[in-house]
């Protein structure tokens, strides 16, 4: 059989296109640093990147979820710390109080004792990124307040409960706060008042 010269000429001109294209690919591959740079060159390896792709895009959000709690966590850590200390010298001036030899400095352990409760009830209204970190699940009030006559705080009802939580894997969601209730639970289960017009140490409860 006699193969022609177009023959030849042909095969050796889609020999070379092929090889062209083959050059070119290594080079795009070379300069990308990927070996998959369109779905054409693995259809295969394309999904498995498109997969991990969105697979890594919510990781790098559940990071940021995490960051960020961690952030708000350790801005309630601050405020319960700075509690717990007023708490402290409420508990130090009322010791102090029931010193006989006290006589009339009642007065100033009484403005020491008040300035410490305005304390906690601010530290108890911390915010952070504008969200009362005590608030429950109403971010945009504050959990506690003085009432008109300023004598007694007014709870926000969604202060005493109201979970707030981020999602920290595909399946899992994470509480991240602590409600006003976790905070003072033991105060708000109270029910007692103290009589001002008692003698000292004496007490009514409703």
């Amino acid at each position: 059989m006699r193969v022609s010269d177009r023959f030849l000429l042909n095969e050796y001109v889609r020999n070379m296109n092929r090889t062209k294209t083959q050059m070119s690919n290594l080079q795009e591959k070379i300069t990308t640093g990927k070996s998959i740079n369109k779905p054409s060159d693995s259809p295969l390896g394309a999904s498995r990147i498109m997969r991990l792709s969105s697979q890594m895009g919510d990781v790098s959000t559940y990071k940021a979820n995490i960051g960020e709690a961690g952030s708000s966590i350790n801005g309630a850590i601050s405020s319960m710390t700075g509690i717990q200390t007023e708490i402290q010298k409420v508990m130090s001036d009322l010791t102090s109080v029931n010193n006989p030899t006290l006589g009339n400095n009642i007065t100033s352990y009484a403005k020491k004792i008040d300035t410490s409760l305005n304390q906690i009830l601010d530290l108890a209204n911390s915010d952070f990124n504008g969200q009362y970190l005590f608030g429950g699940t109403d971010l945009s009030t504050k959990p506690y307040a003085l009432n008109g006559s300023g004598n007694s705080v007014d709870i926000n009802s969604q202060a005493v409960g109201g979970e707030r939580k981020i999602r920290i894997s595909k399946n899992i969601d994470q509480k991240i706060n602590m409600t006003g209730k976790e905070l003072f639970q033991s105060v708000l289960t109270q029910s007692g008042t103290l009589d001002s017009g008692a003698s000292v140490g004496d007490s009514t409860s409703t």
